[in-house]
């Protein structure tokens, strides 16, 4: 309910890892200042939904990301490269994806849904 489903192909001679993981950027006309500088981040291994003929798909949660209209992108990082093999291109979330913010603060204690 709170997630939002990402789908990404790799080559058949890459090697994920467990410790692999997706990061949801702003994209900044300066460009990205640190690797660590995501909106959200989802570890590959952990959240993986399906997979097969090099397409993969995870989920990541939403709760976290602000409700803009700016531009984001996803960065894959591997671990045992210990470097981001892939970047999508630049998109914008969808603000129906933001109505379910309401039920995400409901489950923090700190909102009230919005009607």
């Amino acid at each position: 309910e709170n997630d939002m489903l990402i789908s990404y192909s790799s080559s058949p001679d890459f090697l994920s890892s467990p410790w692999d993981w997706i990061g949801l950027y702003k994209v900044m006309w300066v460009g990205m200042r640190h690797l660590n500088d995501y909106v959200s981040y989802v570890w590959v291994g952990d959240n993986q939904v399906s997979f097969g003929d090099n397409l993969n798909q995870v989920y990541i949660n939403i709760c976290d990301i602000p409700e803009t209209e700016d531009q984001f992108l996803l960065c894959y990082y591997s671990n045992s490269l210990h470097s981001v093999v892939g970047i999508s291109k630049p998109f914008k979330i969808p603000l129906r994806f933001f109505l379910v913010e309401a039920s995400c603060e409901d489950l923090t204690g700190e909102g009230q849904a919005r009607i």
